[in-house]
């Protein structure tokens, strides 16, 4: 964190990170107990991501968290937590990790949920949702029961709309499109989803699968390639899965060879080689 920087510009250290821990924390506490969530520790961290910051443990131990990360970088229109920090699921020991949106995002998403699925405790959870956005984002909106079902969207377009660029509501959008036959349409999803989550591979994957579905072999490894630039931990896929698509699977080093590929691209185009913090 010590020399992480925002898309602000701001120098991101450990203690200001910490303290962003503990106001979402506070803000959240309550709503993620009342989901059924456990409120971690901070130093709970063993078999996390090393930039991620444990805020609570939800069923099957799957791992809610703080990540900081500064290639996250809101849209003007969205809204806007501190710095780049966003919320993230992992499970320990895994790698792959899930982009779960801004704390803001991540809470109004549980107030549309379960007010879409008539969860026991909607009101409670309502409720809380809209305290934590008021602390996070003052005079956000609240969400406001039955905005659902008047919307006539599917959950997953409503999310997006209305709430955030969720990866996986893009995937369900995509998918759902594509098994009613409507391509372009699938497609388009699949483009927007790697768009609005700058800097994640999973949004890439989504498109190489997308085209595996459709028959288009050379697009599918094409994009495959082009998950493997992100960091693979934001593949969202076990990364040999994603390796036999870019037709790599005898490849021991998949990094080396893409910024060799990419040296040989930026030779041919007469452009200097990448700087030392580009390779970075």
């Amino acid at each position: 964190f010590d020399s992480a920087r925002g898309a602000s510009g701001k120098r991101v250290t450990m203690a200001s990170a910490v303290a962003l821990l503990r106001r979402c924390r506070d803000a959240m506490g309550p709503l993620l107990t009342a989901t059924g969530a456990r409120v971690c520790d901070a130093l709970e961290r063993k078999g996390l991501h090393p930039l991620m910051m444990p805020l609570a443990e939800k069923q099957q131990g799957i791992i809610l968290g703080l990540l900081q990360w500064p290639l996250f970088v809101p849209s003007a229109t969205e809204k806007r937590s501190d710095e780049n920090l966003m919320l993230v699921e992992m499970s320990r020991g895994s790698y792959l990790v899930k982009p779960c949106g801004t704390p803001w995002q991540f809470s109004r998403r549980l107030a549309v949920e379960s007010d879409a699925h008539d969860a026991e405790k909607a009101s409670e959870i309502l409720a809380l949702a809209s305290d934590v956005c008021q602390q996070l984002e003052p005079g956000s909106p609240p969400y406001v029961a039955g905005a659902f079902r008047q919307s006539k969207l599917r959950l997953d377009q409503f999310l997006l709309l209305r709430v955030g660029p969720f990866h996986d509501a893009w995937e369900a959008l995509a998918q759902q499109q594509l098994r009613n036959g409507q391509q372009t349409a699938a497609l388009i999803a699949g483009e927007r989803a790697s768009a609005r989550n700058p800097g994640w591979g999973c949004g890439a994957w989504l498109q190489s699968r997308l085209m595996e579905q459709l028959g288009r072999k050379e697009e599918r490894r094409d994009l495959a390639l082009a998950a493997l630039e992100a960091p693979f931990w934001t593949l969202g896929a076990p990364l040999d899965e994603v390796q036999a698509a870019a037709e790599l699977s005898h490849v021991s080093d998949v990094r080396a060879l893409i910024r060799e590929m990419e040296l040989k691209a930026r030779a041919r185009q007469g452009l200097p080689p990448p700087t030392p913090q580009e390779m970075a």
